[in-house]
């Protein structure tokens, strides 16, 4: 069933599937709130020079550091281009809007393709880094934040970015409680 689907999109939907199939056979009452989920599957070319990765995401998208970005099957408006001052480029695609488990719509999302280059670097994240509060005025951190965070280290090696986020994390929460989990994947390809 589950182990033998290999497309993102298509183990999200089974996922939101099996979630609600779940809830309703157990009479658990829904919240209102969904998992949110980015999924990714990385296909390595036969060469060994680069490859292709598949994405799909349920209200969360997959930030990318390419040498040379090459969408696929990406409409333009789910990109978005950032860059800072030495010119290095981050690229945010877009998850659908759909959450797995919400309730008000149906569960929709579509699998996003690119190819990309050894040494590219792709993030996947939680909600909870973001969503966290902290700073001066207690307030939230900020998707914008974020991606400024990685524009300025996504050329460190990987020991150090773990650990520029775990400070930044740190100093933004300070001794504020942890409002949620928190995952940053960080992957070089």
């Amino acid at each position: 069933m589950i182990n033998t689907l290999r497309n993102p999109a298509e183990i999200l939907e089974k996922v939101n599937s099996l979630l609600v199939e779940f809830m309703s056979a157990h009479h658990k009452n829904y919240i209102g709130d969904g998992m949110d989920v980015s999924l990714c599957a990385i296909l390595p070319s036969r060469e060994g020079e680069g490859g292709v990765l598949q994405y799909a995401g349920a209200k969360r998208p997959i930030y990318i550091n390419a040498k040379k970005f090459n969408p696929i099957n990406v409409h333009e408006e789910n990109i978005r281009t950032y860059e800072n001052t030495e010119k290095q480029q981050l690229y945010e695609i877009k998850g659908s809007n759909s959450s797995i488990g919400g309730i008000g719509s149906d569960f929709e999302t579509q699998e996003r393709i690119f190819s990309y280059q050894n040494g590219d670097m792709i993030y996947l994240t939680s909600d909870g880094f973001v969503d966290q509060f902290g700073g001066s005025n207690d307030k939230k951190y900020k998707t914008k934040n974020l991606k400024n965070l990685i524009l300025s280290f996504q050329t460190n090696d990987m020991v150090e970015q773990k650990q520029l986020l775990q400070n930044e994390f740190e100093n933004w929460k300070q001794e504020t409680e942890q409002t949620d989990d928190v995952t940053v994947v960080g992957i070089r390809l």
